[in-house]
Protein backbone atom coordinates (compact mmCIF):
# COMPACT_ATOMS: atom_id res chain seq x y z
CA UNK A 1 0.00 0.00 0.00
CA UNK A 2 2.72 2.20 0.81
CA UNK A 3 3.81 1.72 -2.97
CA UNK A 4 1.00 2.97 -4.21
CA UNK A 5 0.84 6.16 -2.00
CA UNK A 6 4.18 6.68 -3.59
CA UNK A 7 2.94 6.02 -7.09
CA UNK A 8 0.40 8.67 -6.94
CA UNK A 9 2.65 11.55 -5.05
CA UNK A 10 0.15 10.83 -1.62
CA UNK A 11 1.38 11.48 1.65
CA UNK A 12 -0.98 10.14 4.22
CA UNK A 13 1.20 11.22 6.79
CA UNK A 14 0.84 14.69 5.78
CA UNK A 15 -3.16 13.82 5.20
CA UNK A 16 -2.80 14.77 1.68
CA UNK A 17 -5.09 11.27 0.98
CA UNK A 18 -8.76 10.85 1.05
CA UNK A 19 -10.49 8.28 2.56
CA UNK A 20 -11.59 4.79 1.45
CA UNK A 21 -13.14 4.32 -2.03
CA UNK A 22 -12.18 7.88 -3.22
CA UNK A 23 -8.61 7.59 -2.22
CA UNK A 24 -8.32 4.59 -4.17
CA UNK A 25 -9.75 6.23 -7.11
CA UNK A 26 -7.15 8.70 -6.78
CA UNK A 27 -4.62 6.32 -7.03
CA UNK A 28 -6.05 4.47 -10.37
CA UNK A 29 -6.25 8.08 -11.80
CA UNK A 30 -2.82 8.64 -11.21
CA UNK A 31 -1.42 5.22 -12.85
CA UNK A 32 -3.91 6.19 -16.06
CA UNK A 33 -2.27 9.46 -16.00
CA UNK A 34 0.92 8.21 -15.45
CA UNK A 35 0.28 5.81 -18.16
CA UNK A 36 -0.81 8.24 -20.68
CA UNK A 37 2.74 10.27 -19.90
CA UNK A 38 4.67 7.29 -20.99
CA UNK A 39 2.23 6.64 -24.17
CA UNK A 40 2.67 10.51 -24.93
CA UNK A 41 6.75 10.14 -24.54
CA UNK A 42 6.62 7.06 -26.47
CA UNK A 43 5.22 8.44 -29.22
CA UNK A 44 6.76 11.57 -29.31
CA UNK A 45 10.54 9.76 -29.74
CA UNK A 46 8.81 8.25 -32.81
CA UNK A 47 7.33 11.37 -34.47
CA UNK A 48 10.01 14.08 -33.44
Amino acid sequence: MASDFATAGVNPAAGDGAVGEENEENILRAHYLRGLEVVKAGLARWYV
